[in-house]
């Protein structure tokens, strides 16, 4: 590796930096813009002439003296008078008053080419010293020539031809003062054009009258000022041929009431917002914007006012939107990520955001990613926003302009496959004064879905790289490099490393890069071992800050993870190293083999002082395997049945996850020869609008490991706890000793069942607080949880409990947890009991051990057998005469048995309890109730049966409930029936029917699956215990051509503490739900409600309130893994219907929800609305989700 040398003396041919990076090899890489340079003809050396001190004559020095003394008095003038202003120069603003091209030979601007053709373009300008022409942002022509030919490349392509007619005077701004003219010309066709286009070449952003390139007429934008974040609302400057922040404000509007401290003290911030439709959800989104007079930090810094500009390009219209902003100082956000921007140059930036139909982001500048995450917030778009901004105070040197703003719908415009060798960045070291880049020679992978048969046709050099199409098989010589953004896919393959020493190839897999191996093996071809190379603490990777700026910038944010999406399957990794995976967006690997694997220390560990030499210093040492998730989101993760073998044992494999944003398991995995290390985890950036508490705080780590064996668990740092856990496996007997299907099995925890009771195997992302809420990117954290607690499941038709490949209904129960000070053991009680809750048996003291691992997952090594202890039921059934009667059923819980000639019966395998035991045969029956049945007794039940003739009477017939596609019916009848409903959708046709045999007097049936807006004509009926079969009239009901969901909050499909249920009177079914006073503020208590959803479309949602005062007035909601919607709640002391809102509290003094209702856009299929406590004392008892955006409940 060669460390470059910061020297000054050179001038850069880009930026005009007058330092540079020079490395041994003769490589030159700029300081200021970091642009490679091989060689030193890429800069000119700059010989000073050597300064010298000549001797002061005496006279001087009395010039001097004179000198200070005439300056102290224009000082004291200035003191008394004020300042003296000078007139400014003149600034002479050149008029273009005509243009023209050869092409279409009139005033034209915008018109399809083809590939290869010449085009003269001219202007006719007045007081114009010189003409610079551009073409797609890049100057080409500075000239006193008021004429340009432009070749038109043999290619696909949008071009836009700028001319700025320059004169004379200073710039303003950074804008001189000149006047512009384009056209922007295509050889696309119409079907290949974006679909939405402006480059304002116009110099209009409405009435606008000329058309697109492909005669389309120009997007009108429309012009909004009633937004949070502008200061006073100015005009949008167009006449550029750009849009730029207006200068001035529109007169007679003040300074807003809630403008923040910042924008009072520096005054206004003329700010201009354009909206236009635009219905792209998914495709590519792509702006230029340039700050003319360079970065400009505002003297309220981080705190603004500033200037910026925002490019909304996803609005669903209903307040779901993604946006990118950029400042003029460092300041940039983006998909949750803040601050990880740079410092902008006076150049032009290309922004290209690339969305896919999976909800990933790509976001690049200057074709380098720059920001990259998955959200799905909202799936559809109908408007784009730009917001403009100019900081209007004295001091401000630049102003912000865009333009060519260009989508494409459903289009995804990735950077192309490509394969280079040379060299790259393989890490930014610190020198004691800045940062400084070390590089390395590899092959650079860049693009999606590249395979190794790819780069070995791209790279074309096969002493470098080869690929056997035949054994699919791939040679590699050097470090293979997976650049930022990149996809590599390895698929049935074998990739070979050739390392000449031991590390002497990198696969080194950058940031952002997405790696898939499958059913694959990656080995080196002799006894050196190749090294792993992922983005981390020890290894730079997000760049950005560094590259794009004036100057050298850590972002902080993104410096130290990798945000790799890594999927390993069914695969061998032999001699490898360092395979060190430091806060991924995705982790999966499963089914794969590590052998002969090495423990290195490859890391960088020079810091500046501080919280960067800290993070340094917390991963230090030699690494093998470590897995390292700390504050940043891990969106999915997966480690199962994972082999590790090492060069050398024992390794130690080290993880370390953060249990405020993930709850992990590793399942199935064999490390019999290493050892475990479970440390806490840190966190690794701040921001400033978090509590100073929680910047470098650390995290507590609890991981699990189910099913695994290993050498030596150690528990290496306090907050960190390991819980060794086993798969559970119970069989239910009755007393016959045949398996008992159906049968419900509780596990409990006889020592801490609150902290580690049974769970399952789920993966689902769950609102999580601390005692105050935690916020990244602006949003309060979620968890990843991989189980929960699942203490009960059910039986299956083998009398088993469910095997891990039915992980929801799985039991996985903790052998014990281990911290720093040693083990805690757990033993359980597990109880087998009916549906209905009536004991079968129980056993305690159940102690796991190592002694239940499997070595396949689904084939248990120990079972835990439950035999049901039952009571029978006996006696002797006669009939209405008192004769004994044979052939009729009688029957007792799920159990029955029929009379023998004697009319004597036995029904054995009872749980004991109270029961109803009926006898039934045709024209005669018998029931009685209060039956009791005890454990290992008989009870002996004599019935005589009673004549019955008459069919059952169907009574209180009604229909409730009715939605779009259910309706809830209900009726009693006058003895006990079965219940059966028979329904259709024309009068006396009843194509469907319901029917439940058991034997009740009240009867309800819930219909689904109904169509909306249809009328369904129904009867009810029933069998009596003699058989008389009996029916009602028709009746009919009309589903609703809308759907409306009701729930009640008490109906929740789960809750955490301190939420819970509570009584009033008033509530419906007397119950709600809520955090009690005194639960505390932002506190983890949270329902959840599971809901159907047939009909896709806009919702929302209403809930039952009771909102007494402003201290108790709110909840947070959320549904799925959308983002938390702070509901706030008009006062009511009582029972209130409200609709959920979203107030962000900006102005706490005046209640005025932003957006109001939220509008929810809901898919097909289930979903989960979440019920989060913010404010104890907030009461909930009705929720109603419905698509009538009209609707009001009563």
């Amino acid at each position: 590796m060669d460390k470059g040398k910061r020297v000054g003396g050179y001038i850069c041919p880009w930026c005009g930096s007058e330092y540079a990076y020079v490395f041994e090899d003769g490589h030159i890489i700029c300081a200021r813009c970091r642009k490679v340079i091989r060689g030193p003809p890429g800069v000119r050396k700059v010989k000073r002439p050597p300064i010298h001190a000549p001797k002061v004559p005496r006279a001087a020095y009395l010039a001097a003296l004179c000198l200070i003394i005439a300056l102290s008095s224009f000082l004291a003038y200035l003191f008394i008078h004020g300042p003296f202003k000078p007139p400014e120069p003149e600034r002479v603003i050149p008029n273009i008053i005509s243009w023209s091209n050869n092409k279409t030979n009139d005033a034209d601007r915008m018109f399809l080419v083809e590939p290869g053709e010449t085009v003269e373009f001219t202007v006719n300008a007045e007081k114009a010293a010189r003409f610079e022409w551009t073409v797609n942002k890049q100057l080409v022509q500075s000239s006193t020539s008021p004429k340009f030919v432009f070749r038109v490349p043999n290619a696909k392509g949008i071009w836009e031809i700028h001319v700025a007619a320059v004169g004379e005077g200073e710039p303003k701004c950074g804008i001189p003062p000149q006047a512009d003219c384009e056209w922007v010309i295509s050889t696309l066709s119409v079907d290949e054009a974006p679909d939405f286009f402006d480059y304002f070449t116009d110099g209009k952003w409405a009435n606008r009258t000329e058309t697109d390139p492909w005669g389309r007429p120009l997007p009108e934008w429309r012009f909004e000022n009633d937004f949070r974040w502008a200061n006073v609302p100015g005009w949008p400057i167009t006449s550029h041929c750009w849009a730029q922040a207006p200068f001035k404000k529109i007169p007679g509007i003040p300074i807003p009431s809630w403008a923040t401290a910042s924008e009072r003290q520096y005054g206004e911030t003329p700010t201009a917002m354009l909206i236009a439709p635009s219905t792209t959800a998914y495709g590519t989104f792509e702006m230029w914007f340039r700050f003319p007079g360079g970065g400009w930090v505002p003297p309220g810094g981080g705190s603004g006012p500033r200037t910026e500009v925002q490019f909304y390009y996803i609005d669903d219209g209903f307040g779901h939107v993604y946006s990118y902003t950029k400042t003029s100082d460092s300041h940039n956000y983006a998909i949750g990520h803040h601050d990880s921007g740079f410092f902008p140059t006076d150049e032009w930036y290309h922004l290209k955001i690339i969305r896919t139909p999976d909800g990933w982001f790509y976001i690049y500048v200057n074709d380098m990613l720059e920001f990259y995450g998955r959200s799905n917030t909202t799936t559809v778009s109908r408007q784009i926003r730009l917001r403009l901004s100019r900081f209007d105070y004295a001091l401000n040197p630049t102003t912000v302009i865009a333009d060519g703003i260009v989508i494409w719908k459903n289009k995804y415009l990735f950077p192309k496959k490509s394969a280079r060798y040379g060299p790259y960045i393989y890490n930014w070291v610190w020198d004691g004064t800045t940062h400084v880049p070390v590089l390395r020679n590899g092959i650079v992978v860049n693009g999606r879905g590249v395979t190794l048969e790819d780069i070995a046709a791209l790279l074309g050099n096969s002493s470098l790289f080869s690929y056997d199409p035949d054994t699919k098989t791939a040679n590699c010589y050097t470090d293979l490099v997976v650049w930022e953004g990149a996809e590599l896919i390895i698929n049935g393959e074998k990739l070979i490393f050739h390392p000449k020493e031991d590390a002497g190839c990198y696969f080194s897999i950058m940031y952002a890069a997405t790696l898939r191996i499958n059913n694959s093996v990656i080995t080196s071809a002799n006894q050196h071992y190749y090294c792993f190379r992922f983005p981390s603490t020890t290894h730079y990777s997000f760049y950005a800050g560094f590259r794009l700026g004036a100057s050298s910038k850590e972002t902080g944010t993104l410096n130290y993870a990798s945000e790799n999406r890594i999927f390993i399957e069914n695969s061998v990794i032999e001699k490898a190293s360092y395979f060190f995976i430091d806060a991924p967006l995705e982790f999966i690997l499963r089914n794969t083999k590590f052998t002969d694997l090495h423990s290195i220390d490859i890391g960088d560990y020079s810091a500046p002082s501080g919280d960067r030499w800290k993070r340094k210093m917390f991963v230090r040492g030699p690494k093998s395997f470590w897995l390292f998730f700390k504050n940043l989101d891990l969106l999915d993760f997966e480690m199962r049945n994972v082999t590790i073998e090492g060069a050398v044992h024992p390794l130690n494999l080290t993880f370390i996850a953060n249990a405020e944003k993930q709850l992990l398991n590793i399942y199935d995995c064999n490390f019999e020869n290493e050892n475990i290390i479970v440390r806490k985890s840190r966190r690794m950036e701040s921001f400033w609008f978090e509590p100073q508490e929680l910047v470098w705080a650390e995290y507590e780590n609890l991981i699990g490991f189910v099913n695994c064996k290993f050498n030596e668990l150690t528990v290496a740092t306090d907050k960190a706890k390991a819980v060794v856990k086993y798969y559970l496996d119970v069989l239910v007997l009755d007393a016959e000793g045949k398996p008992m299907p159906n049968v419900k099995v509780t596990v409990i925890n006889e020592v801490d069942d609150e902290n580690y009771p049974a769970e399952n195997i789920v993966k689902e992302r769950v609102p999580r607080t601390a005692e105050r809420p935690v916020y990244y990117g602006g949003n309060l954290i979620t968890q990843l949880r991989l189980y929960s607690p699942h203490r009960s499941t059910i039986t299956g038709p083998d009398g088993h409990t469910p095997l891990p490949s039915d992980g929801p209904n799985t039991l996985v129960v903790a052998d014990y947890v281990q911290d720093q000070n040693g083990k805690t053991e757990f033993t359980y009680t597990i109880r087998a009991e009916t549906l209905d809750g009536r004991k079968i048996a129980e056993v305690r003291g159940v102690n796991p051990n190592s002694t239940w691992y499997r070595s396949d997952p689904n084939k248990p090594t120990y079972t835990v057998v439950l035999r049901q202890v039952a009571g029978k039921v006996a006696g002797v059934v006669t009939d209405p005469t008192g004769a004994p009667a044979s052939g009729v059923e009688v029957r007792v819980w799920e159990r029955s048995a029929i009379t023998n000639e004697t009319g004597g019966y036995v029904i054995t395998c009872i749980p004991p309890g109270t029961y109803r035991i009926t006898a039934s045969t045709e024209g005669a029956s018998a029931w009685q109730d209060g039956i009791q049945v005890f454990e290992n007794q008989v009870t002996i039940v004599n019935l005589q049966l009673e004549t019955d003739e008459q069919p059952p009477l169907i009574l209180n017939l009604s229909v409730s409930s009715v939605t779009r596609h259910t309706a809830k019916i209900t009726w009693r009848t006058d003895e006990l029936t079965t219940t059966i409903l028979k329904y259709g959708t024309e009068p006396g046709v009843y194509t469907e029917t319901f029917e439940d045999r058991s034997y009740t007097f009240e009867h309800e049936v819930t219909l689904t699956g109904l169509s909306g807006n249809t009328t369904y004509y129904f009867v009810a009926a029933g069998v009596d215990l003699a058989f008389n079969y009996g029916e009602s009239t028709e009746e009919s009901f009309k589903t609703s051509s809308k759907t409306f969901i009701w729930i009640e909050a008490e109906d929740y499909d789960a809750i955490n503490p301190p939420m819970t249920v509570a009584y009033h009177p008033n509530a419906s079914n007397g119950k709600y739900i809520w955090a009690p006073p005194g639960s505390g503020f932002n506190g983890p208590g949270y329902a959840v409600y599971n809901f159907w959803i047939e009909e896709p479309g806009n919702y929302v949602i209403w809930g039952r309130v009771i909102a007494e005062t402003g201290g108790n007035n709110s909840f947070w909601v959320q549904i799925d893994d959308g983002e938390m919607k702070r509901w706030a709640i008009a006062l009511c002391s009582t029972w209130t219907w409200d609709q959920v809102n979203y107030w962000s509290g900006a102005d706490e003094t005046e209640f005025q929800p932003e957006i109001d209702p939220v509008v929810f856009t809901l898919s097909r299929g289930w979903h989960k609305l979440w019920i989060k406590q913010r404010e104890d004392g907030t009461m909930l008892d009705l929720i109603l989700i419905t698509d009538d955006l009209e609707y009001r409940p009563p």
